[in-house]
């Protein structure tokens, strides 16, 4: 299946234009990439696992309960149903946090490539302590 995604991004790149190429480096499109295909893949297998069948296993699981158990099991299984927008508000959040986190790593990266193509410059003008400043206030 993650062949499937790699053809998805490679197909994705030939459909841009020259100067859109030229504007990423190389790590930042192996960052993007990587975290793409992690998101595609988890969200790959939360749809085959909770996709069309839901309701039907909700239901079946419901009367087997309800059988088994008593009325009991129907007050737990609404009390589910209940929980699914918590569920919800919580995993938008999770994905809010996750944007984040990545576009403060794609802005590391930046830095941390700018640093090794300049590093003859950095040197010769003798910019260490400026540029380990920089490293260190973006690793906080």
């Amino acid at each position: 299946m993650w062949y499937f995604h790699i053809a998805v991004a490679f197909f994705q790149t030939l459909l841009l234009s020259k100067q859109a190429l030229l504007k990423f480096s190389t790590g930042q499109v192996i960052d993007l990439l990587s975290n793409d295909v992690q998101r595609l893949e988890d969200e790959a297998v939360k749809l085959i696992f909770s996709g069309a069948f839901t309701s039907l296993e909700l239901v079946t699981i419901t009367v087997v309960l309800l059988y088994l158990i008593g009325w009991q099991a129907v007050m737990s299984v609404l009390f589910l149903c209940c929980l699914v927008p918590y569920f919800v508000a919580l995993s938008t959040a999770s994905a809010k946090l996750r944007l984040r986190t990545a576009a403060e790593s794609d802005r590391r990266i930046s830095l941390m490539n700018q640093v090794v193509s300049g590093i003859r410059a950095i040197k010769t003008h003798a910019w260490e302590d400026a540029y380990r400043e920089k490293i260190k206030s973006a690793r906080r």
